[in-house]
């Protein structure tokens, strides 16, 4: 009865006359029909009932709505049957295979609107050029709109592998509205698809704004982080070989200076000692003569005095040139010190820089291109449910 309903041609229609022996098909004129008009889904429902209830109905039953043996109804998922409908060859029909879990019962196929293709995204500031591939799943509706765009469920990679036949084993299958069973009607829903997964959809890569990275096509968050730290490990080390080379320069020349500067430090104290012992001894030789009596104070022991006073001044002038070499070596230790600090600070604000683990990442959404974004398929597809959920 279902292959003789889902054959049925234009002006052809299948009466079924309780005082007739079984039904019969007959074909009206164009002209004018005396039928009603598409049949709701409760006088589809109550076209199912069993004969056996509806005689045993108090309520009398109009001749139009007599009984037709058929397979059972589910409330919720509309009539289902225990084969797929023969559908027209102009519809593409595909079946999802379930996950695998264990069976708990009969699967239940409901049919669902598929659209599979390939999404084009461009952007030549990222250097982005990919051909994505993409399988959308939409419910079909039960109001007036036969497919809400909203509603659709992209599939993963995994969930991808759609097959010609269901799997073996018990299944019923959910009729499909009527409106579906044509290829004109599919392809056009195929057209509205791809204006939906145009106006949609989006490429997402993730940007470090401190680095001013992008991520590459399909390289997931926790690996563009792991790229992002090894990137920052390398810049902070070109950093910090740049700031080495900037103070080189300045460290090595202070260096230089100290190292002349302590070299003039040890001239000063050694000239200092000197010159302290040479005043030591003037003075010892004006000493002696003294007390040799008055004989021999004479010229030359006034000379000697006067030079042993003019030692003393030249012995204080000498240790002034020290502390004078001293004072100087101590502020070129405290300027390379000073330096030394102004290095260690620099690269201390380098490593205080944002973490590439933890920075908050900028998402940069791209559309795909109406113009290369193509549709592969347009099928009807056959879902598998256990028990209301997914199977």
């Amino acid at each position: 009865m279902e292959k003789v309903l889902s054959s049925l041609g234009n002006r052809i229609f299948l009466l079924h006359n309780v005082h007739d022996a079984g039904p019969v098909l007959f074909e009206s004129r164009w002209a004018m029909s005396y039928l009603c008009g598409p049949l709701t889904r409760a006088q589809v429902r109550r076209l199912q009932t069993p004969t056996e209830m509806l005689q045993a109905s108090p309520v009398p039953v109009e001749r139009s709505e007599a009984p037709l043996p058929g397979p059972r109804t589910n409330a919720g998922v509309g009539r289902l049957v225990p084969k797929p409908p023969v559908l027209p060859p102009d519809v593409t029909q595909v079946f999802v295979p379930p996950a695998g879990r264990a069976a708990q019962g009969p699967l239940i196929y409901r049919p669902m609107l598929l659209v599979s293709g390939n999404g084009a995204y461009s952007s030549p500031r990222l250097k982005l050029d990919e051909n994505l591939p993409f399988t959308v799943l939409w419910p079909f509706s039960e109001g007036p709109v036969l497919v809400e765009w909203e509603s659709g469920d992209q599939l993963t990679e995994g969930q991808v592998a759609l097959e010609k036949e269901p799997r073996p084993g018990a299944a019923e299958f959910e009729m499909p509205p009527a409106s579906v069973l044509s290829g004109k009607e599919l392809a056009r829903l195929g057209r509205e698809a791809l204006k939906w997964i145009v106006r949609t959809q989006r490429y997402e890569l993730f940007e470090s704004p401190s680095l001013k990275m992008v991520s590459a096509p399909g390289e997931t968050e926790g690996q563009f982080r792991i790229r992002l730290q090894q990137a920052a490990r390398e810049a902070r080390d070109a950093q910090v070989e740049k700031l080495r080379e900037k103070y080189a320069k300045r460290i090595e020349t202070l260096q230089a200076q100290i190292q002349r500067a302590e070299i003039a430090v040890e001239r000063e104290e050694q000239e200092a000692k000197q010159q302290k012992l040479q005043t030591a001894v003037s003075f010892g030789a004006t000493l002696l003569g003294a007390f040799m009596g008055r004989k021999a104070v004479q010229m030359t022991s006034l000379g000697r005095a006067t030079t042993a006073v003019r030692g003393v001044g030249r012995t204080l002038r000498a240790q002034e040139d020290v502390t004078l070499a001293e004072r100087k070596l101590a502020d070129l230790q405290e300027k390379l010190k000073e330096l030394e600090t102004e290095f260690e600070n620099e690269v201390a604000a380098l490593d205080g820089k944002a973490d590439p683990a933890s920075e908050p990442l900028e998402k940069i959404a791209i559309r795909p291109s109406a113009a290369g974004t193509v549709l592969q398929l347009v099928a009807l597809a056959w879902v598998p449910f256990q028990g209301g959920d997914l199977a």
